[in-house]
């Protein structure tokens, strides 16, 4: 049986417990059952409530609760106890010691990274023939060389920081939206292409954070990025090749299509004065819908979904580090 991620947002919105279940409340709305155990995690993404007997149940089942702004940003997560899988966790926290066993884990990573931003642009190059993505493709494929000859984790970040402004350059050639982008900027998104970005990726990260717990891995101990300042690098790492594939075609798709509009947006100021856009609580729901579309759909007829690529790929890498035998991260077809 195939999990999913359960996402909850909407001011008023609670999340309670009925018998073996969750059921989502929310004035005016019929209530929603949700089964437990058929949930890998729940994400609640703005002024969501959750009740202490939900709580309760869904740590007996093992599942994180993930609590989210509605501009993507993590504010807090509550998550069950480490599993006892405590083998390979103590394979990371050696392999993170070691510079060139973090560069044999990590290259697979950005490899894949790379060839899945070629292959989104690849996709739309047919009927988008600007100039700038077939020259795009020449420097992923430049890098791509450079990433399988990295010496060490610096270099190998270094190619991965390379080919995310190229790609993002192209990006912006795909983008027809009215919806400006010219570069990736956050903390906070200042515009809406932005974050939808953000947004996307905070999503996709909290999935694969639950994976890799549920796997025995430390989200927290990264091979790629580096390990420090609460940020949870392995899962960092495990969600590169996941951006162009998901959250970048996603993100194209829906402003292109218009599906999403300026108008389902807002922008508030910062404390600091910077401008912050996020969707509006509706825009935000039929986006949720919108992301567990794209990541729950096998991608091809009899194929696996993303969210199976996920936890395929999460379990990979925990044999590879258990095994120390080679191993590959997710790539497009």
């Amino acid at each position: 049986m195939s999990l999913t991620t359960v996402f909850v947002s909407g001011p008023g919105s609670v999340v309670a417990r009925r018998s073996r279940r969750l059921e989502v409340r929310r004035e005016g709305c019929d209530p929603v059952e949700i089964p437990v155990r058929e949930t890998a995690a729940v994400v609640l993404v703005g002024p969501v409530q959750v009740t202490a007997q939900a709580l309760a149940l869904l740590f007996r089942r093992r599942i994180p609760v993930a609590f989210l702004s509605r501009q993507g940003r993590l504010r807090a997560r509550l998550a069950p106890a480490l599993s006892r899988q405590a083998g390979v966790r103590l394979a990371q926290y050696r392999a993170a010691g070691d510079e060139q066993e973090r560069l044999r884990l990590a290259r697979p990573l950005v490899e894949a990274k790379i060839a899945n931003c070629a292959r989104l642009i690849a996709g739309y190059r047919k009927n988008y023939p600007a100039a700038e993505l077939a020259a795009a493709q020449r420097q992923l494929a430049a890098l791509a060389r450079q990433a399988q000859q990295a010496g060490s984790p610096a270099e190998l970040m270094g190619c991965e920081g390379a080919a995310a402004a190229v790609h993002f350059r192209a990006v912006a050639a795909l983008n027809r939206s009215p919806m400006p982008f010219s570069a990736r900027r956050m903390h906070p998104p200042p515009d809406p292409f932005n974050a939808l970005l953000s947004l996307g990726y905070m999503l996709a990260l909290g999935e694969l954070m639950a994976l890799a717990e549920a796997r025995g891995l430390d989200p927290y101990i990264g091979l790629l990025h580096a390990t420090g300042g609460g940020r949870p690098a392995l899962a960092l790492d495990l969600l590169e090749p996941f951006r162009p594939a998901l959250v970048d075609r996603l993100t194209l798709r829906l402003v292109n299509e218009g599906i999403l509009k300026p108008d389902d947006f807002e922008s508030r100021p910062t404390a600091a004065g910077r401008p912050s856009a996020r969707l509006k609580p509706e825009p935000l729901r039929r986006y949720l819908e919108q992301y567990g579309l794209a990541v729950a759909r096998p991608r091809q007829p009899g194929g696996r979904s993303l969210r199976e690529e996920m936890a395929r790929q999460v379990d990979r890498l925990a044999r590879a580090l258990e095994t120390d035998e080679a191993w590959t991260a997710f790539r497009e077809l």
